[in-house]
């Protein structure tokens, strides 16, 4: 039993060595050559090297994308107040990028008055973009009425009209202190005016056009005829109706109103004022 024990314990012992002998033998160390580029890496793809060992084992390197590197900006136009520009820049691959400037927008100064307005004619005032002198320009609303001193407009330089009633012993003077009066919405410029007198009536016949209107639409003008004392009183007032003059530039030719000047005392002058509303 002891004999056969040994045996055992021998042939074991001696295939460990047989083992133990034969990986010695096979057992390889790699030896790699250098990495040689099989692919360049660039901006936007991979790069790969490889490199081999004597017994044929391959190992391999990626390299991955560098992305663009990107220099300075250059202007290659530049904005303006009204307009767009643009800048550009390059990656050393070529590869371009370009970016809008926004428009600087203008820098206006003060408002200056170009045109005075005057009692109806409107005015103008402007101002000027220091960078592209381009101009900005609004309307002055006329005053709305004549300024007459001592019977001429500061503004126009038109004269007072006079009524001089000659159907009595005396005379009777009529001024018209303005032709032209308007109200916040419109504005009529009565550009003639005639009358005849029969007994105690003065027939008055007016022309003119519409000077200016702020809404649209159909509407009434109303003409309002009154007479002030020569202490400043109204002594006769009457309401006349013209119809459907609206916009800018509409003309009227001959409409006539009657005045009852029978309460009008002789030798004294009067005003006659006639006054524009909707």
């Amino acid at each position: 039993m002891l004999r056969k024990i040994i045996y055992i314990a021998l042939l074991c012992f001696m295939l460990v060595c047989v083992l133990a002998s034969c990986d010695i033998v096979d057992k390889h160390t790699h030896s790699f050559g250098e990495w040689v580029t099989t692919k360049n890496v660039t901006c936007t793809e991979n790069g790969n090297t490889e490199r081999y060992c004597e017994c044929g084992e391959k190992q391999t390197q990626t390299f991955y994308a560098t992305g663009h590197k990107y220099g300075e900006w250059v202007v290659t136009k530049e904005p303006t107040c009204a307009e767009i520009g643009n800048k550009e820049r390059y990656c050393e691959c070529g590869e371009k990028q370009t970016q809008s400037i926004s428009a600087t927008g203008h820098k206006y100064g003060e408002w200056i008055v170009a045109k005075e307005a005057a009692c109806i004619v409107d005015g103008l005032k402007e101002k000027v973009c220091v960078a592209c002198q381009c101009k900005e320009t609004e309307t002055i609303s006329a005053k709305g009425e004549h300024n007459y001193v001592d019977g001429i407009c500061s503004g126009c330089n038109k004269e007072v009209e006079r009524i001089v009633l000659t159907n009595k012993n005396s005379t009777i003077i009529l001024r018209d202190i303005p032709l032209y009066v308007g109200c916040s919405a419109i504005g009529v410029d009565i550009t003639s005016l005639e009358w005849t007198e029969e007994s105690s009536y003065v027939y008055i016949s007016i022309s003119g056009e519409v000077t200016y209107t702020y809404f649209s639409g159909s509407t009434d003008v109303d003409f309002r005829l009154k007479i002030y004392d020569y202490e400043g009183y109204v002594v006769y007032e009457r309401v006349c109706t013209l119809s459907n003059y609206l916009a800018k530039g509409d003309k009227f030719k001959d409409e006539t109103f009657s005045i009852d000047v029978s309460s009008l005392e002789e030798n004294k002058e009067y005003t006659l004022k006639i006054e524009v509303s909707t």
